[in-house]
């Protein structure tokens, strides 16, 4: 009776392993795959080339930016690209914007990744000596292809930076800063204190 408990036991075992579900779809990026992500995206503004673009991106890429919206409208609200409409709705048409902007410096700040998405923080300046220091955020949805040579294309980004310090740095808003305060004395520091210590 003993070996036909264990028997039956057996059994029940080898048809729930033959019947258990499966892990199906794509693998999740390693961290050292989510870091490739965010070095592919930023050679895309720092050392932008064609080639590259169309390795890293998807053909059906799209890119959601109000910054960049903001920068072709140079900050009119009736510019001719609404803010909240995709800045690039196509590999094509990000080869044909970027590729015609100048390289500018991707520093990354910081990084975050899930299985499928990679979160940036960077900074840039946009020339050397512009008074403005830039810092974004980016969050990039990949797609897994296997017979690629980066096998996490980049599909969607949804990228915003402060955009006033960019229009600063170009020169297309210059601020009316006021005047800092002029500096406390011991004089009018002291006649704030009570007259025992002043």
């Amino acid at each position: 009776m003993r070996t036909s408990a264990v028997a039956t036991g057996l059994f029940a075992a080898a048809a729930y392993a033959t019947s258990a579900p499966t892990c199906e779809g794509p693998p999740c990026m390693t961290a050292a795959q989510a870091q490739t992500v965010a070095t592919n995206f930023g050679d895309l503004i720092s050392a932008y080339s064609t080639a590259n673009a169309e390795a890293y991106l998807t053909a059906d890429y799209t890119d959601y930016s109000s910054s960049v919206n903001t920068l072709i409208d140079y900050g009119c609200p009736a510019g001719p690209v609404p803010l909240d409409a995709p800045t690039f709705t196509s590999r094509a048409a990000f080869i044909q914007g970027q590729g015609s902007q100048p390289d500018i410096p991707f520093n990354q700040e910081n990084l975050w990744y899930t299985c499928d998405t990679v979160f940036i923080r960077w900074s840039t300046t946009v020339a050397p000596g512009s008074p403005e220091t830039v810092t974004g955020i980016i969050a990039a949805e990949t797609v897994y292809n296997a017979t690629a040579a980066f096998p996490f294309q980049i599909q969607t980004v949804y990228s915003e930076f402060n955009s006033g310090a960019w229009l600063v740095d170009l020169g297309v808003f210059k601020p009316t800063c006021p005047p800092p305060p002029p500096p406390k004395n011991k004089r009018s520091v002291g006649s704030n204190l009570p007259a025992r210590m002043a």
